[in-house]
């Protein structure tokens, strides 16, 4: 009795073990997808299958979704499951319904598991498919890690140990060390290989055994390791954590980058979108413009940049094709793989562990945009209020992502939250000028001074850190030095005498009294608050009346006698173009800065008045320089531009100067003067100005203009408004804006005025365009659209 109750136990038993086996799912962890077609700009979208379960009853899909946040995605019901030509439809979707849409969360990312009909557990292969719309989510080719690890050609192998990805395997090359690799030897016997390679200049022994439990043991070069295929988009989470806290400084030393790359399997789409690949950045130590750094592609979508960087940098790796915000350090070489039907986006290299941890774990972005902002509705206080809760969410999202990730290195830990500090900051000041009534109170531009002071060096590593600084200096400029003129505000130089006087008194430069100086300056007091009146009332008579009785006071006579002795107004006409400079200068003194920040602050602020004025420096701006900036290659960058505009100085333009007849007044009847030298030309009129950025951004682009509409025989009229004499000539010298059929008018303010009030001009530039007999053409021009300008003048030259 008792051995037939133990027999019936054993059989219960096995019973059981039987049907827990019959429902037991089939597990694919990681599996791996041929092709991952997805149509939204990749870098914001990612669809990665990271399990997939074969039960009796269903199909279970896990899968992770990256998603631009609080923007929708949707599945439709006729999604499916192929394979062997056989569809399986889903049954239903945790994490969102079907045929809905769906809106992200801030984060940016969801998981969901798709119910589909039960695939044969003998499924080796399978596509995923969100029915058969055109422009629907595909996902071709996913398999077992444990059946696609047998096949070498193509894939990515990272190293166990280290985490990096270390080589990658085609039919026609191997990438390894950043550099394609020939086969020169290929053997292979069953399901292990091995390989010579060639760079060229030298060979590389490969020898790889047969896979077991999803890896591989390979010899290179006789260093032997455990390596995985690689199956995610972007590099997996490295095995250990990193303590290393800081990117490479070089204490603004110049030096390269290195980035070779490959846009694998590149849709037509985006080959038409231009067959270079560029590396831009924000260069804030040089030339303080964006920099952009290009490469041709070869046929099959590869490059190799070189990238001159003064330290370690945030750049841009191509928003035509790669859409990368990245971090690149000087020195360094870098090897992107960008492969448009697998979906991988890796890089290879030897520090490379920042770059793949930022590609596959974006830093969140702080959304700046709310209603109201761009009709200046929103009270200062608000403003703050919104962009730091967007501040916050954003903060925690991110700490969301460190925790889930182990072993993501202090580097990024720290990069990353530094990041959103220096964009929170920058979106705040940015959002200053556009709070209600123009009001920004100085409690608020002291805490983003003291988020600004917290950024650590290098600066180039955070790109929004140079408008942070632009913004800081502006907002502490407008609080100290402006005055407020309706709902804008302005710079009265003549707020600054007082000090250029006593300076220069010490120097010993101009005789003036301590109480000469006090006339001065209570006058410039009173000066700023007439000019505060008169914006008060938009009466011109008024205007008038409050100009007239400032003008014939007492103090306004004795101070401007006082500024108009001759060694004082030569003075003060000197020092006046710099005084933007000194603003910048004692801005960056009360804020504490370090020297490396006042090079950079006192070097900008110099440049930017070069630029406007279009002259070389003068004895002061020379002596600033020598005293204020310490760094040589910032001062030679100063010098360098002050040298190129002395340059100009002796160039002979008086060809293409002209003059009108000074008796002339009305409008009309003198542009019609202008223009009858001309007659039976074309004649294309800008109306420009050298205080106009704008204007002189087309300028610089006249070259091509020139070119492309030589064969028509315009004549190129200028009119300068509001032009210092120096500055309009320098900046044709320097355009190069001469020659026969040139011509440039710089004509007294009242006439000017009559011709631009006559051809209704209101922004600057302008462009207006004459016919052969010197009428003007209705139709609108514009010589920065030359495809439409050309199109233009080509028509009316027929006639």
């Amino acid at each position: 009795m008792k051995r037939i109750l133990c027999v019936l136990i054993a059989v219960l038993c096995l019973c059981t073990c039987w049907a827990g086996n019959g429902k037991k799912p089939i597990v694919w962890e990681q599996p791996i997808a041929e092709s991952n077609q997805l149509f939204y700009d990749p870098f914001q979208s990612q669809l990665n299958i990271y399990r997939v379960e074969f039960a009796d009853d269903e199909t279970r899909v896990f899968m992770h979704i990256t998603f631009p946040p609080h923007y929708w995605i949707k599945f439709v019901k006729e999604t499916y499951l192929l394979a062997d030509g056989k569809k399986y439809l889903v049954k239903s979707c945790d994490g969102l319904k079907l045929d809905e849409e769906h809106y992200m969360p801030s984060s940016g990312k969801e998981d969901v598991v798709f119910h589909f009909a039960p695939l044969p557990k003998k499924t080796r292969k399978f596509d995923f498919l969100e029915g058969d719309g055109k422009k629907n989510f595909k996902i071709f080719g996913i398999e077992s890690i444990d059946t696609r690890i047998k096949q070498l050609f193509s894939s990515l192998w990272r190293n166990d140990a280290t985490g990096d990805w270390e080589i990658g395997f085609y039919e026609d090359f191997a990438i390894y060390d950043c550099r394609y690799w020939q086969y020169k030897q290929k053997n292979q016997k069953g399901d292990k290989y091995s390989f010579i390679l060639t760079d060229g200049k030298s060979d590389l022994a490969v020898n790889i055994d047969k896979p077991q439990h999803g890896k591989r043991t390979m010899s290179i070069n006789g260093k032997k390791a455990e390596y995985s295929l690689i199956t995610t988009s972007t590099l997996p989470d490295y095995p250990q954590k990193d303590e290393t806290t800081s990117l490479k400084d070089t204490h603004n030393k110049p030096d390269t980058a290195i980035v070779v790359g490959w846009l694998r399997n590149m849709p037509k789409e985006f080959w038409d979108r231009g067959q270079e690949y560029s590396v831009q950045y924000y260069d804030l130590f040089s030339t303080f413009k964006e920099v952009s750094n290009c490469s041709k592609l070869d046929s099959l979508g590869r490059f190799e940049i070189k990238v001159p960087l003064i330290n370690s940098t945030e750049v841009f790796m191509d928003w035509k094709h790669t859409y990368i915000n990245t971090v690149l350090e000087p020195g360094e070489t870098y090897y992107l793989l960008y492969d448009f039907k697998s979906g991988h986006s890796i890089f290879m290299g030897k520090n490379c562990r920042l770059q793949n941890e930022l590609l596959a774990h974006p830093i969140p972005m702080i959304n700046a945009d709310y209603a109201g902002k761009y009709e200046n509705k929103v009270p200062a206080q608000e403003m703050m209020q919104i962009l730091e809760s967007r501040y916050k969410e954003a903060e925690g999202n991110l700490r969301k992502q460190i925790e889930k990730s182990a072993s993501i290195s202090k580097c990024y830990q720290e990069y990353a939250a530094r990041y959103l500090l220096c964009s929170y900051a920058s979106s705040i000041l940015q959002g200053a000028y556009r709070v209600k009534d123009h009001i920004f109170p100085q409690e608020y531009v002291s805490q983003m001074e003291k988020i600004w002071k917290e950024i650590p060096q290098p600066y180039t590593q955070f790109r929004d850190y140079n408008m942070l600084t632009k913004d800081l200096i502006d907002q502490e400029a407008r609080l100290k030095y402006s005055t407020p003129m309706g709902k804008t505000y302005g710079f009265l130089f003549t707020n600054y005498y007082p000090e250029l006087l006593r300076k220069h008194k010490a120097q010993g430069d101009i005789a003036i009294t301590d109480s000469e100086i006090a006339t001065v300056e209570q006058w410039a007091k009173n000066l700023d608050s007439m000019t505060i009146k008169q914006y008060q009332t938009t009466d011109a008579k008024e205007q008038e009346k409050i100009e007239n009785a400032f003008s014939n006071s007492v103090l306004a006579k004795r101070a401007t006698a006082i500024i108009g002795r001759e060694d004082i107004a030569k003075m003060l006409k000197d020092e006046t173009p710099l005084i933007d400079v000194y603003y910048a200068q004692h801005i960056a003194d009360s804020m504490g800065c370090s020297q490396q920040q006042k090079d950079v602050i006192i070097t900008k602020a110099i440049l930017q008045m070069l630029e406007r004025l279009a002259m070389p420096l003068n004895s002061y701006g020379l002596d600033l320089v020598e005293h204020s900036i310490s760094s040589e290659v910032l001062r030679e960058k100063v010098l360098a531009e002050h040298r190129k505009y002395l340059s100009l100085q002796n160039r002979d333009i008086t060809a293409s100067i002209k003059t009108a007849p000074q008796d002339m007044s009305d409008g009309e009847k003198l542009l019609r003067h202008i223009l009858e030298p001309y007659k039976g030309k074309l004649v294309l009129l800008d109306v420009w100005g050298t205080w106009c950025a704008p204007c002189k951004m087309a300028l610089a682009h006249s070259k091509e203009e020139f070119e492309r509409l030589a064969p028509y025989d315009v004549v190129y009229l200028y009119m300068a408004n509001n032009s210092p004499e120096e500055s309009w000539k320098n900046l044709i010298k320097l355009n190069n804006l001469v020659g026969d059929n040139i011509a440039h008018y710089n004509l007294p303010a009242a006439q000017q005025s009559a011709i631009e009030n006559y051809l209704n001009i209101r922004s600057f530039p302008s462009y207006r365009l004459f016919d052969k007999e010197g009428n003007l053409v209705d139709v609108k021009v514009d010589a920065r659209q030359l495809d439409n300008l050309e199109k233009i003048i080509k028509e009316l030259n027929r006639y």
